[in-house]
């Protein structure tokens, strides 16, 4: 999915249904359930920054917390939210193991 493409074209859309109409057809995921305020956001503004975000390759928790093009890249909100939400489940695993063996 082009997420900067998608940000221009409706940004010069006056209309946020029409807005709305074309986030959704051009990616359907936006309207699966918890993904509301991001399609929301999206609508609203217009703005690249809200289709999306800079992801480090390795995550802060696994020492990759400097933010350099080296560690970076651009994921699309929803790719961001999902391999965030993957991160945090597999840190939390990694606690609980952690825990056990202690």
């Amino acid at each position: 999915w082009d997420a900067s493409g998608c940000a221009l074209r409706i940004a010069t859309m006056r209309s946020r249904g029409a807005r709305r109409k074309h986030i959704l057809s051009s990616n359907p995921l936006f309207g699966a359930r918890g993904n509301a305020k991001l399609l929301e956001q999206l609508v609203r503004t217009a703005w690249e920054g809200h289709a999306w975000h800079f992801d480090h390759v390795v995550a802060v928790f696994e020492g990759g917390g400097e933010c350099t093009v080296d560690n970076g890249q651009t994921l699309c909100v929803l790719c961001h939210k999902a391999r965030t939400a993957a991160q945090a489940k597999a840190r939390a695993d990694a606690r609980r193991a952690a825990k056990k063996r202690s």
